[in-house]
């Protein structure tokens, strides 16, 4: 049922409809104002521009030629050639973009893919973030995974998880980086928890509470202990300070055994030469 039909033209069936040649199904609230244009559902909004089909334009705009819109929901499609699966509350401004979904964000950079952008931005061109939370993708040629409350703001640079940190020099690949940072090039860190990895070219597979300062340091385990200078192997090392090159202590007890022995015979020489003094007293007494 269609109520206060309105026959302006010649051989056009429709409400409010001003051009020849438009075929409006269900037009709510609302205007078709140009040629050759088909539109199934206009609720609340406006098609102004020539060969659009928009199946559902709710409460916004789609305002360019030749782009197709199957869900626009309180937002704009205001470039050429745009495919927007799904904008949510937010904006697809560029050329050449396809957003399949973009929540409280905006995709406002050419040749850009964003299949999930949520509370975000996707700033650069040749950039694909397939999640992006509370985050930022600011540099070209990166490739985000998951970055979560942080950071990847330089180039060639993958991070697959980066967690309340940063990555912030180029040609770093960072694995799990945990309220810490990697701020060198040509550095990679399987583990870095609470502590830093701040020179260039060092193996750091476990730093626990503690620094690796120096180039060519291999560190296998190092708690509460540093490493002051260069070339210095030390596997195992508790509450120590190793501060000459080339020392090899393979063991503390190894290296304290000369030191304890000489201890235990001087002791031992003066218990005896007390037993033997108070035993020739006893003797001159009882005779």
């Amino acid at each position: 049922m269609v109520l206060d039909w309105y026959l302006s033209l010649d051989n056009v069936h429709s409400k409010k409809v001003s051009s020849d040649n438009v075929t409006s199904e269900i037009v709510l609230n609302g205007y078709v104002s140009s040629d050759n244009v088909t539109s199934v559902i206009i609720l609340n909004g406006y098609v102004s521009s020539d060969n659009v089909t928009s199946e559902i334009v709710l409460n916004g705009y789609v305002s360019s030629d030749n782009v197709t819109s199957e869900i626009v929901l309180n937002g704009y499609v205001s470039s050429d050639n745009v495919t927007s699966d799904i904008v949510l509350n937010g904006y697809v401004s560029s050329d050449n973009v396809t957003s399949e979904i973009v929540l409280n964000g905006y995709v406002s950079s050419n040749n850009v893919t964003s299949e999930i952008v949520l509370n975000g931005y996707v700033s650069s061109d040749n950039v694909t973030s397939e999640i992006v939370l509370n985050g930022y993708v600011s540099s070209d040629n990166v490739t985000s995974e998951i970055v979560l409350n942080g950071y990847v703001s330089s180039d060639n640079v993958t991070s697959e998880i980066v967690l309340n940190g940063y990555v912030s020099s180029n040609n770093v690949t960072s694995e799990i980086v945990l309220n810490g940072y990697v701020s060198s090039d040509n550095i990679t860190s399987d583990i870095v928890l609470n502590g830093y990895v701040s020179t260039d070219n060092v193996p750091s597979e476990m730093v626990w509470n503690g620094y690796a300062s120096h180039g060519n340091i291999p560190d296998g385990k190092v708690f509460e202990y540093d490493a002051f200078l260069d070339n210095v192997p030390s596997e195992k090392v508790l509450d120590w300070d190793a501060f000459h090159d080339n020392v090899k202590i393979h063991s503390f007890w190894h290296g304290m055994c000369p030191f304890i022995m000489f201890h235990v015979k001087m002791y031992w020489t003066g218990i005896r030469f007390l037993i033997l003094f108070h035993l020739r007293r006893l003797w001159i007494v009882m005779r």
